[in-house]
């Protein structure tokens, strides 16, 4: 996490529901690019980690 972030329970708990009320639409585009349905792209996304995505991104 980035210096400076102050993540209490509170804060984290709205992240949460905020990316449940927004993950359709937060992850259309990229699944609209792979040509798969956004849950498969979100899956594989959960699938790879963090690691994994910066990985094979190249970063």
């Amino acid at each position: 996490l980035e210096k400076g972030s102050n993540w209490d329970e509170e804060r984290m708990n709205k992240l949460a529901a905020l990316y449940e009320r927004f993950k359709a639409e937060m992850w259309a585009r990229v699944a609209s690019e792979l040509s798969v349905p956004w849950r498969v792209a979100e899956a594989m996304h959960w699938h790879l980690g963090q690691s994994g995505m910066a990985h094979r991104a190249g970063v």
